[in-house]
């Protein structure tokens, strides 16, 4: 190889590769990091306006310093409050103080569809707790799903879920005070669409009716033997594609024996025509788990 030849094919290896702007949008959207959709956003205009939708279509806040600086970025620019599509919040134990800023951002995502809220308030500071949930019965928002990871005796989260009518999919397996009963007159026709579900037994009652068409149940915290399985079974078994339930039994003072019997008889007299999926999980005091598929 000549010498001029070999400069030129050391210039073309070095030369910048100039893709086309259609394969460089393909590399974008398929960004999976935070920080990287960040990156594009810096790198010009053009690149900037399709990063940003996916860089704020789901945000997660786990630290005081994150929702300040949520806030921060829907003050300095307000369009991006339409582009939040999901929004998380796990408390670290941090979160307390800046509880009035969270009261702040959740008016303003009015396109909000998915909504997680994991508040170590709902048990330490109900107050503070209940001022979130005054502020979510203010929103205008339409969820598809919810996540309130703990629910505590505060009517004002079952306002919001009598609100929230296009709600599909619901999760609340912890439940603090079981909530008094909403009158049925107010509780009728709430959640029509609900169809994943995620709650425990002690909750159950006050959200569940025959008419939801539940096709994805996971409970929890079922009363063993078998009659709170045979109680729910019978509300919503017919439409049930999936079903996981968790039964609590207690041991006795004295009794080394660990019995653990398999909730046949709810099984027999159900009716389960749709059911493809089945995992019951039966929990001993904290000594051990055994499952039934």
């Amino acid at each position: 190889m000549s010498d001029s030849s070999a400069l030129a094919q050391g210039a073309v290896q070095n030369k910048p590769l100039r893709l086309p702007i259609e394969i460089l949008l393909l590399v974008l959207h398929a960004a999976d990091s935070k920080s990287t959709l960040l990156a594009w956003c810096c790198l010009c205009h053009t690149f900037h306006n399709e990063a940003e939708p996916l860089l704020y279509r789901d945000v997660t806040v786990f630290r005081a310093s994150h929702i300040r600086s949520l806030s921060l970025a829907l003050e300095t620019e307000p369009r991006r409050a339409a582009l939040v599509r999901a929004l998380f919040v796990l408390d670290n134990g941090s979160v307390d103080p800046v509880i009035p800023i969270l009261n702040r951002i959740l008016p303003k995502l009015n396109n909000l569809t998915h909504l997680l809220l994991d508040l170590s308030a709902s048990y330490q500071h109900p107050l503070l707790y209940h001022l979130v949930l005054v502020t979510l019965n203010k929103c205008t928002f339409a969820l598809e799903s919810f996540e309130p990871r703990c629910v505590n005796r505060d009517n004002e989260l079952l306002h919001f879920l009598i609100r929230q009518t296009g709600i599909t999919s619901l999760e609340a397996p912890i439940v603090i005070d079981i909530p008094p009963s909403i009158t049925c007159s107010k509780w009728q026709g709430a959640l029509p669409r609900l169809e994943h579900l995620y709650i425990s037994y002690n909750l159950f009652h006050t959200v569940v009716r025959s008419d939801h068409q539940i096709t994805h149940l996971s409970i929890i915290e079922l009363p063993g033997p078998e009659h709170g399985l045979q109680t729910v079974l019978r509300i919503v078994g017919p439409q049930l594609v999936s079903l996981r339930c968790e039964q609590s039994q207690r041991t006795f003072p004295g009794n080394d024996r660990h019995t653990v019997s398999p909730p046949t008889i709810a099984f027999k007299i159900a009716a389960l025509p749709r059911l493809r999926f089945l995992e019951v999980t039966d929990t001993i005091s904290d000594e051990g788990v055994c499952e039934f598929l």
